[in-house]
Order: structure tokens, then sequence, then C-alpha cells
């Protein structure tokens, strides 16, 4: 969206990004205190018990990732309060990607201004800062890795239905693959047929949860091969700065 829009509607879209997650930040805190003024009966009554923080976007994974992609976007001020929101939704991926996102805007900055006299200074003005938060996303993502340990059910449950899925494929057809859409019509039957259900997880997967897994198990050999030719020769539209 920024890249497409001109550079004097940036700020505006960045601030529209931060104000709304900031909004989901002020939403939860007021799920946490047991009260959520849209859902609960649609009239702000007390909630008997609040298991995770959702806000408005329905799943505690889909609020904390909006919160940790825009979190780059917001006043330092309110830094520490998505580090905590993150947090407390137990999502590692997203703290992780919190961590992150709040030392790539320094470095982006740093590039641009690499070779002129600025660069300098700024990254002698923004050391600490990035040290700072980054540090703090750092620390919220290892501490939540030691609580609930990083093979989790939901990631140990992945691994399993990746190795199930993708040996039925490759022992069926790998040249060709199922064919667009054969997981969700092979994978859910052959879970059936072994009674076989990833630890934590209990249910059939009808995704892979895997763009690439499930690409490779769907076309084989064949469409792997034609996609890094298409892949190949597109190369610098993919590239593009504006475009890729």
């Amino acid at each position: 969206l920024l890249r497409l829009t001109p550079k004097m509607y940036h700020g505006r879209i960045a601030g529209g990004l931060a104000a709304v997650g900031i909004f989901e930040i002020a939403y939860i805190g007021h799920q946490m205190l047991g009260y959520d003024v849209l859902w609960a009966n649609m009239w702000g009554l007390p909630t008997s018990v609040i298991v995770q923080p959702i806000g408005t976007l329905g799943t505690v994974d889909g609020v904390g990732a909006y919160i940790a992609i825009t979190a780059p976007l917001m006043p330092f001020w309110a830094l520490p309060a998505a580090v905590y929101v993150v947090w407390s939704g137990h999502s590692l991926s997203a703290l992780l990607a919190l961590a992150v996102g709040l030392v790539i805007p320094w470095i982006i900055n740093a590039r641009m201004l690499a070779g002129t006299g600025d660069a300098r200074d700024l990254l002698r003005r923004a050391r600490w800062p990035v040290v700072a938060f980054a540090g703090l996303g750092g620390i919220a993502f290892l501490s939540m890795a030691y609580l609930k340990g990083i093979a989790t059910p939901a990631v140990a449950g992945r691994f399993a239905i990746w190795k199930f899925g993708a040996g039925h494929a490759a022992a069926s057809d790998p040249i060709l693959g199922w064919g667009l859409g054969g997981w969700s019509t092979h994978v859910p039957q052959l879970q059936i047929g072994q009674n076989f259900m990833p630890l934590g997880t209990n249910e059939l997967w009808q995704q892979a949860h895997n763009e690439y897994l499930q690409w490779g198990a769907e076309v084989g050999v064949v469409g792997l091969l034609l996609l890094g030719l298409w892949l190949w020769d597109h190369r610098t539209m993919i590239l593009d700065r504006t475009w890729g």
C-alpha cells in the first residue's frame, strides 16, 4: 500500500495503521479487566472469564499479529503496552515478528542514508532506543519460549502433519502430485483411515498451513520445476522495489 501511494500520503497511512493498533491495545486492556463493550451481550456486561485477548479482530493470533507488525509505526510511549499485549497473547511468532520489526525500520533508514553525513548521526542517536526496544521484544519472546517451550502442541502437530502428508504425497505421485486442491481431499481421508491425529490438535487438516509443502504435494516435481522457471523468468519484476 505504501509503496504504491504517493509519498505525501505515507505519514497519514502509517498514522492510521498505528492508530488502529493502539485502539486494539486499549480494547484488549479493557478485556483483561473483565469487560467487552462490543461482544459481552452487546452491552458491555462483565464477562466471567477472559481466556485470551482477542481485541476486535476475533482471534488472539490475528490481533497479536496486527499489533506486532504495526508496532514499529507507533510512538515510543505505546511500545511497552504493545509488547505486553502481544506477550499476553502467548504467540511466539507474533513476539518474534515484534522483536524483528522494532529493528528493521532503523536498519532501512540507515541504509537509505548510507554515504551521507546524516547516517552516522542517525545510528548514534538511534542506537540505544533500538537496543532497548528490540531487547524488550527479545526478552518477551524468550520468556514465552521458556514458559511454553518451542515445541508447543501446535508446533509439534504441524511438524507431524507435514511429515505425514509429505510422505504420502511422495509415495503416491511425486511427479505430478495430487492436483490442485488435492491436499484437502487426500490428507483428511488418510488421517481417518489411519486414525492419525497429531498431538495437541485432534483435527483433520484440510490445509497444510505451509504453502510450500502443500504446493509441492499438489503439483509434484513438474509443478515445482515450472514454478521455479516462472520465478526466474520474472525475477526482475519480483526484485523491483515498487512492484516486487
